[in-house]
């Protein structure tokens, strides 16, 4: 008897040793560890956020490391980390805390293209940075606005993070997008066409910078309109109202606008209704 006691003891003590095991992290279960790399503010500790703004590294010191921006809603957040005790971790983060994770790389393949596929790393590290934790309160975007402006990032990825929060569907079309507040089958504003439109400019917080613009125009002069909102034109129809979303390359660029209304740097919209086109003779 003394012996199988002995015997289930050892062979449990094997499982153990060969469970894995990482130098520097703490076990949050056996499968899931942890390392606190920087610690966070405490201001920006746990409150209810609205949003989480994190950005999220896969094998962060490898030579194949890869990146991604979420800005997820905290109900959200188990799309893309599938384990409650991490979920947990990262609920309790404070801003400008990064951790990092060592977990089973299948609960993160939906986050990292280079997973999917893959079958030989049973494992993944994961860093984690809690960029932002934003309340109602917050304007996020105008928060992604000033990070473009400073270009601490890209400005097609500030108004992707911008349009996350709206309550819209968007159709990309490359550097530009747009979404459609009112569609129509009405005549095509092409080249040479005369068209009438009305138009507001936004800053992506949302912020109207001028009074309603009138147009009467034969459509498709070169240097007319600004590249952006010309392009976002050509794809639409009399009668139609849209918003059209651009980065300041295709807008006022690195020096603003001449009025100084729109600063360097800035991505815009436009609030756009094409109340008529005119075909041809």
């Amino acid at each position: 008897m003394k012996f199988k006691i002995f015997g289930f003891f050892l062979m449990l003590a094997v499982l153990v040793s060969c469970g894995p095991t990482y130098e520097g992290y703490t076990d949050l279960d056996s499968k899931h560890f942890k390392k606190l790399l920087v610690l966070g503010n405490e201001k920006g500790g746990a409150m209810i956020s609205s949003y989480y703004g994190m950005l999220v590294s896969l094998n962060p010191d490898s030579a194949f490391t890869a990146q991604t921006y979420l800005l997820v809603h905290p109900e959200e957040l188990h799309n893309y980390f599938a384990s409650e005790v991490v979920l947990k971790q990262i609920n309790e983060m404070k801003e400008g805390e990064i951790s990092r994770f060592i977990l089973p790389s299948v609960e993160i393949s939906q986050l990292f293209d280079t997973l999917k596929n893959s079958s030989t790393e049973r494992f993944s590290a994961v860093e984690v940075k809690m960029e932002k934790r934003f309340s109602d309160e917050d304007n996020i975007c105008g928060y992604y606005m000033h990070q473009a402006q400073e270009s601490m990032i890209p400005e097609l990825d500030a108004i992707k993070l911008c349009q996350s929060t709206l309550d819209k569907e968007w159709e990309d079309f490359g550097q530009i997008s747009i979404a459609w507040i009112r569609k129509t089958d009405g005549d095509s504003v092409k080249a040479g066409r005369e068209i009438s439109v009305e138009y507001n400019t936004y800053w992506l917080n949302g912020v109207r910078k001028d009074s309603l613009t009138t147009m009467n125009i034969p459509f498709g002069k070169p240097g007319q309109l600004i590249p952006g909102l010309q392009y976002g034109l050509s794809l639409m129809k009399s009668g139609e109202r849209a918003l059209i979303f651009m980065p300041s390359a295709l807008a006022f660029g690195e020096d603003g606008s001449r009025t100084g209304i729109i600063p360097p740097r800035t991505p815009i919209y436009f609030d756009v209704n094409v109340t008529s086109v005119k075909k041809s003779d």
